[in-house]
């Protein structure tokens, strides 16, 4: 997870979210029970999150300036989140002054950045923006933002799943 980029860690955790919701209940144990026992030569889900969760924090603790990118890395995740909920009317408006504006020589960041800034106001201000850093830091640091929020949703899902397996041990035993 963290040699990979953005969008490929944003599909995976797309894909095994998907999957831990399906309505299967051998697929949402196999993925969310963590007293399942496999063959040795099969991790589990939770071994691989411990692993993917101990990378990180060695990277952590090799990388100088980890708080301060940890935190850039959040705020331009959230950006992104901000900037999808802008109407598209609003932005095909613009597109014009987009094409003005990178016809200036400027590159398409800055562009789209001059362009975003008063459809997002102060958010736009704090230059959110990576720094330029090697890509291989980038991607370990993005992938460190998205861990903790993919576990939460795989905590909702192992909620969820609890509830369901209550409810449906509850109603047959009622039938009985």
């Amino acid at each position: 997870m963290l040699e990979n980029s953005l969008h490929v860690n944003l599909l995976l955790i797309g894909i095994v979210t998907h999957l831990a919701s399906y309505p299967q209940p051998l697929l949402r144990s196999f993925l969310l029970n963590t007293n399942m026992v496999f063959q040795p030569s099969v991790r589990s889900l939770y071994q691989v999150l411990a692993s993917v969760k101990n990378k990180i924090e060695q990277f952590a603790s090799i990388e100088k300036d980890f708080p301060q990118l940890l935190i850039q890395a959040q705020q331009y995740l959230l950006l992104r989140v901000d900037i999808s909920d802008i109407p598209l009317e609003s932005l095909t408006k613009d597109h014009a002054q987009l094409t003005n504006i990178i016809g200036k020589g400027r590159n398409l960041s800055e562009a789209s950045q001059a362009i975003l800034q008063p459809l997002l106001g102060n958010k736009a201000k704090r230059g959110v923006a990576l720094p330029s850093i090697p890509s291989h830091v980038r991607n370990a640091i993005l992938a460190a933002a998205l861990f903790p929020e993919f576990l939460k949703e795989l905590a909702a899902l192992a909620q969820e799943h609890s509830i369901l397996c209550c409810k449906v041990f509850g109603d047959f035993e009622d039938d009985y």
